[in-house]
């Protein structure tokens, strides 16, 4: 069977060494004289510069990011606050419809058999004189939902420009004004 090759482990500067030592046999570095890298050095070509001046830009950038995913985060929550109450609001209306549309199929049902005979004027009299049915316990419950749900939480979203986009009503207009904007880059900074 065969043996697995074992090589010595080897640190950095040795592969480094060794490096250096086949770059000088190939040609690719000079003979003679030490090659020793200064990277302590403080110089500064134009690449360094640029790196260095985009990278200020791109830590300036990053703050102003993070305060409009700040600002950006508490519309949100905001607006999915107010979607949800829309979304349960729409769910009562429907229920109330449903209930209501199940009334009126009974009652129309009921109508029909109790019809006199003769002339439809005769029977417009009769309908006029004779009591409609009550809404029913049910139907009551559920306007009554609806009422009590629209009473207490939809007093917190009484502002009208909540479901509204800024940009389509004031073309200038920006969710990032600069007195909340200041704040927030102030904590984004901390």
């Amino acid at each position: 069977s065969w043996k697995k090759a074992t090589h010595p482990k080897l640190d950095y500067a040795q592969v480094d060494e060794r490096i250096k030592q086949e770059l000088k046999h190939m040609g690719f570095l000079p003979h003679e004289g030490p090659i020793d890298a200064e990277y302590d050095g403080a110089f500064d070509d134009e690449v360094a510069a640029r790196l260095r001046l985009l990278q200020d830009r791109l830590r300036s950038q990053m703050l102003i990011n993070g305060a409009r995913k700040a600002r950006l985060t508490e519309l949100v929550k905001e607006r999915m606050a107010h979607q949800e109450y829309q979304t349960i609001l729409e769910d009562l209306d429907s229920q109330v419809q449903a209930a209501y549309l199940k009334r009126t199929r009974t009652m129309g049902k009921s109508k029909k058999a109790k019809r006199p005979a003769g002339n439809s004027a005769a029977a417009a009299a009769a309908a006029a004189g004779m009591a409609r049915p009550g809404i029913g316990d049910v139907t009551k419950m559920l306007m009554e939902r609806r009422a009590r749900w629209i009473g207490t939480i939809g007093s917190v979203f009484e502002d009208e420009n909540l479901g509204k986009v800024p940009r389509v009503e004031k073309p200038g207009s920006s969710i990032f004004k600069p007195a909340e904007m200041a704040q927030l880059l102030k904590r984004e900074k901390e």
